[in-house]
């Protein structure tokens, strides 16, 4: 029972530590985003170039946060005596977050139920370092599509039934708005044929 408590006391704690992280960034990135909204002058360029930095820094400081809560569990398994070393107990631990298992590393028998919390814990903070991510991706691109023209010519292969019952393909040069696309609308502007 040991066991179960401590994992589950340690998934609540990371979680609360994860979520304290990802709200300080996401305030810094609306700091930013607001920024970038006063500044009408900048090119394309320049706010994917901001975008690509902001994302790189946030991902760097998720994977920091993500060593932080599994050194964390390290130092329970350690403290607890399920693991003989700190640096066992660091390696086994960052094994059991990305839930690969495969560091050879073994709790004490009383302790591993810890083993599969802190699998699971994993999955739930990576899960929540995604969503930021693509939350964060997905405040951006209106940035970098707002006021720009940003019609894409596609070739498209429509099949096309003739006469004489025979089905062909015929190129037909159509534009598509890009942000209409990825957001379930497609619209076809055909007087750009």
């Amino acid at each position: 029972m040991q066991n179960w408590t401590w994992g589950l006391f340690l998934i609540a704690l990371t979680i609360a530590m994860h979520v304290a992280g990802v709200i300080s960034m996401a305030l810094a990135g609306m700091s930013i985003r607001a920024r970038i909204e006063s500044r009408n002058h900048l090119t394309l360029r320049q706010v994917a170039a901001i975008q690509i930095g902001l994302i790189g820094a946030v991902g760097l400081l998720l994977a920091a946060l993500h060593g932080v809560e599994a050194a964390l569990w390290a130092a329970v398994y350690w403290w607890l005596g399920a693991l003989s070393s700190l640096t066992d107990a660091i390696l086994y631990s960052v094994d059991s977050m990305i839930t690969r298992g495969a560091s050879g590393l073994v709790l004490e028998r009383h302790w591993r139920m810890m083993g599969a919390l802190e699998a699971t814990d994993g999955m739930l903070l990576f899960g929540i370092s995604t969503a930021f991510i693509f939350a964060m991706l997905q405040a951006y691109w209106s940035l970098m599509t707002r006021g720009r023209s940003h019609r894409v010519r596609i070739w498209l292969l429509p099949q096309c039934r003739r006469a004489d019952g025979l089905i062909t393909n015929e190129q037909h040069r159509q534009w598509y708005d890009p942000a209409l696309v990825l957001g379930g609308e497609a619209e076809i502007d055909r007087r750009h044929r």
